[in-house]
């Protein structure tokens, strides 16, 4: 498993792998399976739409009947997708730039932020923050914290290589994890 995602209520669970499986799971009942990847916060929020993502492509599936919505393609590989609590949906790509979209054709709520550096972006409950883990194309020892209605982007530095990064719901705090097996929460 190489991506997992909770619906907003917590009755399904979606998880993805290295063979591009996306699965859909109600009670560790399997439901149904879909072609691509998954980031966190890839259900909407109200947990009917599941973002999948392959190569250039984000397609938005009915969670209910599997179907899929209109296909998005970007300018370059899709790293992650995510989605805020107002229905934002952010798309991080590796050609170093970040989407931010809304609505089930993932259109664009404005241009899209150069952001120098490879990196997986989660976006925030709120819609206005984003934190982004490195994608190993840049130096793995920093996390970054993206605000979305600026553009701006802080760099938190660290002595050992980040692994993985989380916001919490009020989007107060950032959770770093590393390679050494640490936790680290920032205000």
């Amino acid at each position: 498993v190489n991506g997992i995602a909770t619906s907003p209520d917590g009755k399904l669970v979606a998880t993805s792998s290295d063979e591009d499986l996306v699965v859909l799971w109600e009670g560790g009942r399997l439901l149904r399976t879909f072609s691509g990847q998954i980031s966190r916060r890839a259900f909407s929020p109200d947990g009917k739409t599941l973002h999948i993502f392959r190569d250039r492509q984000v397609v938005p599936f009915d969670v209910a009947t599997g179907q899929p919505g209109k296909t998005r393609t970007f300018s370059a590989r899709v790293l992650a997708v995510s989605c805020s609590d107002d229905g934002k949906v952010l798309v991080s790509l590796d050609n170093k730039r970040v989407h931010l979209c809304q609505g089930p054709n993932l259109v664009d709520l404005r241009l899209p932020f150069q952001v120098n550096l490879h990196a997986r972006f989660l976006i925030g409950a709120s819609g206005r923050w984003a934190v982004g883990a490195p994608d190993g194309a840049e130096p793995a020892t920093a996390a970054r914290l993206l605000d979305l209605t600026s553009g701006k982007l802080n760099t938190i530095l660290f002595n050992e290589r980040v692994s993985d990064v989380d916001i919490s719901p009020d989007d107060r705090f950032v959770a770093i994890g590393t390679d050494l097996a640490r936790v680290v929460v920032a205000r």
